[in-house]
């Protein structure tokens, strides 16, 4: 579900009503941030439901500073045996790897997990925000804002020119300054990552974030409906829900 992660990430950054919003964008990048490397502390349920293969479900595990995806169920049923065995093949293999690491390929590949969110520092300049009226939403209220690109915007990072063509609606707990809720419509197609993947024009997405007990934010559902080009020839129909749930607070080491 990078996809979706890549395209909604940009418009985390959003102000709030007589406060100076760019300072309220930074924060909450800085909240994100946090909130990522706080999930490390977790494990929990990721079911990636693709309406046109059915539901792939995972337990996503910390393993050694970074995330670890261990299938444990394909097309809506839990594993054969023989594919449980293989899974638990792949993870013990994973978890030797990770456990014998240098400390150079270890750092690297736990900075290239962080990097994924920095882009996100260019937010607060990248759009011009507009305050609706407040709603409450799970009992807690919210600033409901509007995002729109930013004319003359200079993105720094190769991530960061998606930011010209993608506009949002949030909604924004006012205690935390986290998302509770973001719709995004993308304006123009919008590339993703290093490989050769454009998400089409009108493709509609939604981000749902949840407050746990000790107050950190995690996901709770992503989902994305468009047409996407990958390699720039295939035009995928996209419509893809992952559903994120049962997180458990692991025994501090």
């Amino acid at each position: 579900m990078r996809i979706i992660t890549f395209v909604l990430l940009p418009v985390f950054a959003l102000g709030a009503e007589d406060v100076d919003l760019h300072d309220v964008a930074a924060r909450a990048v800085r909240n994100y941030q946090k909130n990522q490397q706080a999930s490390l502390k977790y494990e929990y349920i990721e079911d990636d439901d693709i309406k046109s293969k059915g539901i792939d479900r995972s337990r996503v595990i910390p393993l050694a500073g970074t995330p670890f995806e261990r299938l444990i169920g394909k097309n809506g049923k839990p594993l054969s045996a023989d594919a449980e065995k293989r899974e638990e093949q792949r993870f013990e293999k994973i978890q030797v790897q990770r456990n014998n690491e240098l400390k150079g390929p270890h750092d690297n590949r736990v900075r290239k997990w962080k990097e994924e969110t920095r882009f996100l520092e260019e937010a607060p300049e990248a759009f011009d925000f507009k305050l609706l009226p407040d709603v409450e939403v799970n009992g807690r209220p919210t600033y409901v804002i509007e995002a729109k690109p930013k004319p003359g915007f200079v993105p720094k990072q190769d991530r960061s020119k998606m930011f010209e063509k993608i506009e949002a609606k949030a909604w924004v707990d006012k205690e935390d300054l986290q998302i509770v809720k973001l719709e995004a419509d993308t304006l123009d197609p919008v590339s993703i990552g290093w490989v050769l993947a454009r998400i089409a024009r009108g493709t509609h997405m939604e981000l749902e974030q949840m407050r746990l007990d000790d107050g950190i934010w995690v996901l709770k559902r992503l989902s994305i409906e468009g047409r996407a080009k990958v390699l720039l020839v295939d035009n995928k129909q996209l419509d893809e829900t992952v559903v994120y749930s049962d997180y458990k607070l692991l025994p501090a080491k």
